[in-house]
């Protein structure tokens, strides 16, 4: 009885949220783990708010409220029992970083992850030592992507390394660039 809250949240989500059925006008949007309004996230989220704002309901995970954020999405912190009740129930989830170990895509759920920059270090599957706060790294890196239905790539060099370094199929990798530079083109 003494746990973190996101215990509880979790217990809910896996007793109820998951048997609620998916709301198909639902986006869920969140960049660097509720940090920002910012990065590919915020200027696809502004995208769809734009060309079809009143045909979704869009929710951000934002650590703290930002007057930034365009229209008037439903706010949610990160690991909040509303977060974990907004990404069991989303049909469309929108991300630029890793999510929770514990997060499980409903097979319903589209997931587009964006990542968040230019893969010029080496990442997952292409690290030989680990020397981070989990030995099992790769294990969990690998089985988050496969949570991804698309991944977002800037250019043909991100592709390769994503392809490889996230063991990710190269079909589902959309290399259009990243959605936050397209403000440079127009």
């Amino acid at each position: 009885i003494f746990g973190k809250p996101i215990q509880y949240w979790r217990f809910l989500d896996k007793l109820v949220f998951q048997k609620m059925r998916i709301r198909e006008d639902w986006v869920f949007v969140e960049s660097f783990f509720g940090k920002s309004y910012s990065d590919s996230p915020k200027y696809l989220y502004e995208y769809l708010y734009d060309k079809y704002g009143d045909q979704y309901r869009f929710i951000w995970c934002l650590n703290r409220r930002t007057r930034e954020v365009k229209g008037r999405p439903s706010i949610c912190r990160r690991h909040s029992l509303r977060y974990v009740y907004y990404t069991a129930r989303a049909k469309y989830f929108i991300c630029n970083t890793r999510q929770p170990a514990w997060f499980k895509k409903r097979k319903e759920t589209v997931f587009v992850e964006t990542w968040h920059g230019t893969p010029l270090k080496k990442l997952a599957f292409d690290l030989e030592d680990i020397h981070a706060v989990s030995q099992d790294h790769k294990k969990l890196f690998y089985s988050q992507s496969k949570e991804w239905d698309y991944l977002v790539s800037a250019n043909r060099f991100s592709t390769d390394v994503f392809e490889r370094a996230f063991c990710f199929p190269r079909e589902k990798i959309i290399e259009t660039g990243y959605p936050r530079n397209d403000i440079l083109y127009s």
